[in-house]
C-alpha cells in the first residue's frame, strides 16, 4: 500500500480527495453540487479580490473576518470558499472534531451559497481525517490562501499538462514547491502554510508522499535513516527520501507501517535524538510564561506562573486594577500561554467586551430579528458567542478554549450570565450538572460547560460607573491585582525597545511614583485610581525623550487627573501636578 493509509475510516477521505481532484482539478466542478462551474477562474478571481488581496487584522474570530471579506461576493463564490474549507479539513485529525468541521462549513454556506448544507456522502470524507498538526487550525488563513493560490494557478497551466503533473507525482511535487504566491497573507512568506502544501502532496498522491505534514519531522526521519544505515546519505528530494526509507522498513514492519507507529519511531530513535513528536507545535510559536515576559509584561513570573496555575484550577480569572495596568493585553497572553500558542484565527481565544446595554439573549442565547428568502423580519433563536464556545470546545476536547471578557463589570454580569453562573464552579463542569437554558432549542436540552472551557476578565476599578461584583460571581473566579510597575523589568524593556536613556528612565520612575503616591494618599480616591505603567509605556521603536513625555502628559495625564479632582479647586490640584510631572524637562 505504501504511505496511503488504511483503517478507521480513512478510505472516506481518499474518497472524498479523489473526488476533489476530479472535479475541480481536473474539471470546473462543484464538490458540493456537481455539474455546476464552482472551481473556475472567474470565481477564484472573486475569491483573490476579496481574501487573498485583502487580508484582515485583529482580535475577531476568523469566520467573523471571512465573513467581512466575503461582502459584496457572489453565491457561487461563497460555495467555492466553503468548498475550499471543505478541502482545508479533509485531512485533519484529532484537533477538531466532525461536528465542529461540519459546522465551519455550514456556516459558510449559510452566508448566501445556493446551497445550505453539505450532501450527507460528501460530509463523510471529513470524519476520521488522516494526520494531524496544530497549525492547520492554529494559522487556518494561510492554509486557506494556499488552497486558492495552488488553485488559481493550477487553473492557468494547459488542460495536458495538469494531466501529466496528476499522473507523475515528483513532477507534481515540483509544480507545489515552486509556486510563486502573490496574495497580501504571503507577504512575509509561506512558512505558515506549510502543512497544507503537505496535505495537498498526500491527497492528490496518497501512494507517493506520506501523511506528514510536519517538515521538520520528514527531515527528523531521513535523519535517523542515516544514522541507522538504512540510508547512505540524503538526497535533495526529503520525499524520495523517505519512499526509500519506508522500503527498507517494510520488511520488518510490513507494507502498512506508518512513521508514527512507537515501534517505528524507538526503532529509529538515536540515542541522541528525541523522537518527533506528531503533531505539537514548532518550537518558535510555543508560548508559555517566557514569552509573556519577552512581549513586555511587568509583572513577576511568580506572580504570572500563579495566575495561570489558577487559570487551569479555577478556570476563570478576573485580572483586575487601575487604568493602564495592561489588563486586557495580559488577558489575552495569559490565554495564549494556557493554550500553548498564539491565536491569530481566534478560533481558541475568543474576545467580547460587556457594556451596559449587553443581555443574556446577546451573550448566551436568544431571539434575534433576521430577514427570511422573501426579505420579510422574523425572529430567530440564535446562540451568542458564549455558547459558541461552548459548542466548539464541546467537539475539540483535545484543546482549550478561552473566552476573554474585557471590562467584565461594566455591564450586569449576573444578567449577563443567567444560569452559566452557576455552571462556570469548576466542579459543575460535567454532563450531571446540566441544566435546562432560558431558550432551549429542543424539548428536554440541557447545557454544561466543559473542562477545556475557561474564562478571563478584566476589572477596571476606577470608573466610578461600573457595577460592583457581586459575591456570587466573585466565588467562581480567582482574582489578579495588578498595579503601576515602574520598576527594572520596565525599565531595561524601554531602554531595548525604545532606545531609552537610563537617567531618563529613572526620572519618569520619580515623577510617576510620586504622582500615583498623591493619589493613592487621596481620601477621595486611593490606590485604585493610579496611573498604570501603559500610560507611559510607547510601541517598540518610539523615542522616548523629554517631548514624547510631555506629550502623554498632556493628552492623557490630564484629562484623567481633571476626572479624578472634578470638583471645586480641583483644577488647581490638577495643574500642581502636572507641573510637577514637567518641570525640569
Amino acid at each position: 500500500m505504501g504511505s496511503r493509509l488504511t483503517g478507521g475510516g480513512v478510505e472516506e477521505v481518499y474518497k472524498a480527495a479523489e473526488f476533489w481532484v476530479e472535479q475541480a482539478l481536473r474539471r470546473d466542478d462543484s464538490v458540493f453540487t456537481p455539474g455546476e462551474r464552482i472551481w473556475s477562474k472567474e470565481y477564484l478571481a472573486e475569491l483573490r479580490e476579496h481574501y487573498l488581496d485583502q487580508p484582515l487584522g485583529g482580535d475577531r474570530r476568523f469566520l467573523v473576518k471571512l465573513g467581512e471579506q466575503l461582502e459584496g461576493a457572489s453565491d457561487q463564490a461563497h460555495q467555492l470558499i466553503a468548498e475550499v474549507m471543505y478541502v482545508h479539513q479533509l485531512i485533519s485529525k484529532g484537533h477538531i472534531k466532525f461536528a465542529r468541521k461540519k459546522q465551519l462549513i455550514e456556516d459558510i454556506l449559510g452566508w448566501g451559497a445556493p446551497i445550505r448544507a453539505m450532501p450527507d456522502d460528501v460530509a463523510r470524507g471529513l470524519e476520521s481525517g488522516i494526520a494531524t498538526n496544530q497549525a492547520m487550525n492554529r494559522y487556518r488563513p494561510f492554509q486557506i490562501a494556499f488552497i486558492l493560490e495552488f488553485t488559481e494557478q493550477w487553473k492557468a497551466l494547459e488542460t495536458t499538462e495538469q494531466q501529466h503533473l496528476l499522473s507523475n507525482p515528483w513532477d507534481f511535487k515540483q509544480f507545489v514547491t515552486g509556486l510563486q504566491f502573490t496574495g497580501r497573507h504571503f507577504s512575509n512568506g509561506s512558512g505558515h502554510a506549510n502543512p497544507q502544501r503537505e496535505a495537498i502532496l498526500h491527497l492528490v498522491h496518497p501512494d507517493t508522499f506520506e501523511a506528514i505534514l510536519t517538515p521538520s519531522t520528514k527531515s527528523w526521519i531521513v535523519r535517523q535513516a542515516v544514522a541507522k544505515s538504512l540510508l547512505d546519505e540524503t538526497s535533495d528530494n526529503i520525499d524520495r527520501d523517505l519512499k526509500q526509507v519506508r522500503m527498507q522498513l517494510e520488511g520488518e514492519f510490513g507494507s502498512n507501517l506508518t512513521f508514527f507507529d512507537d515501534a517505528v519511531t524507538q526503532y529509529l530513535q538515536a540515542d541522541d535524538s528525541p523522537p518527533p513528536p506528531p503533531p505539537p507545535p514548532p518550537p518558535d510559536t510555543k508560548y508559555t510564561i517566557g514569552s509573556i515576559i519577552e512581549d513586555g509584561c511587568f509583572v513577576s513570573r511568580s506572580q504570572l506562573e500563579q495566575a495561570l496555575e489558577r487559570l487551569k484550577t479555577k478556570q476563570n480569572l478576573i485580572l483586575q486594577g487601575p487604568p493602564g495596568t495592561g489588563k486586557t493585553w495580559l488577558a489575552k497572553r495569559l490565554a495564549y500561554a494556557l493554550i500553548g500558542h498564539e491565536d491569530e484565527t481566534r478560533e481558541f481565544v475568543r474576545p467580547v467586551q460587556f457594556h451596559a446595554n449587553m443581555s443574556y439573549e446577546d451573550f448566551v442565547r436568544g431571539y434575534r430579528p433576521t430577514s427570511s428568502d422573501g426579505g420579510d423580519a422574523k425572529l430567530e433563536l440564535m446562540d451568542g458567542p458564549f455558547m459558541q464556545l461552548i459548542d466548539d470546545a464541546k467537539n475539540d476536547e483535545s484543546n482549550a478554549y478561552v473566552m476573554v471578557i474585557e471590562e467584565i463589570n461594566r455591564g450586569n454580569p449576573a444578567q449577563i450570565f443567567g444560569e452559566m453562573l452557576t455552571l462556570l464552579e469548576a466542579d459543575k463542569r460535567n454532563e450531571r450538572e446540566a441544566l435546562s437554558l432560558a431558550y432551549p432549542k429542543c424539548e428536554g436540552e440541557r447545557v454544561h460547560i466543559p473542562k477545556n472551557v475557561h474564562v478571563i476578565g478584566t476589572m477596571n476599578l476606577a470608573d466610578r460607573s461600573l457595577a460592583l461584583v457581586d459575591f456570587a460571581l466573585r466565588r467562581r473566579f480567582a482574582f489578579l491585582d495588578l498595579e503601576p510597575t515602574f520598576g527594572d523589568e520596565w525599565q531595561e524593556w524601554c531602554q531595548k525597545n525604545c532606545e531609552a536613556d537610563e537617567e531618563f528612565l529613572r526620572d519618569i520612575q520619580q515623577r510617576m511614583n510620586a504622582l500615583n503616591e498623591a493619589i493613592a494618599a487621596d481620601s477621595s480616591l486611593g490606590k485604585q485610581f493610579c496611573v498604570g505603567h501603559s500610560v507611559v509605556t510607547p510601541a517598540p521603536e518610539t523615542p522616548m525623550n523629554a517631548e514624547w513625555f510631555k506629550g502623554v502628559v498632556d493628552t492623557e495625564i490630564r484629562p484623567l487627573l481633571a476626572e479624578y479632582w472634578f470638583d471645586a479647586g480641583g483644577a488647581t490640584t490638577v495643574q500642581e501636578h502636572i507641573a510637577r510631572l514637567e518641570e525640569g524637562l
